[in-house]
């Protein structure tokens, strides 16, 4: 777990959650326990918390008029770092 923290992208925005790669890795070993805790127990329970359920949903546009629904050719979801990083 240790290294997937520490291979996180740097620089980018936050998620939802508004906890940045660097927070986390500064986190250090007792982030690190606290998130294995974490997991542990969505194992255990086999049910994810539903913070990590949401995700902002981003338009990308084509080159046209933004305002126009047609010209919407893909959302991205962004969901939060830790989902998919651990």
């Amino acid at each position: 777990m240790g290294s997937a923290i520490k291979k996180l992208k740097t620089n980018k925005s936050p998620g939802v959650d508004k906890i940045s790669a660097e927070e986390i890795q500064a986190a250090g070993q007792s982030g690190v326990a606290a998130i294995f805790e974490l997991c542990n127990k969505i194992w255990e329970n086999e049910q994810f918390p539903q913070m990590w359920k949401k995700a902002m949903i981003v338009p990308i546009h084509k080159k046209s008029d933004k305002l126009c629904c047609d010209n919407h050719h893909h959302h991205l979801f962004i969901l939060q770092k830790l989902k998919y990083n651990i």
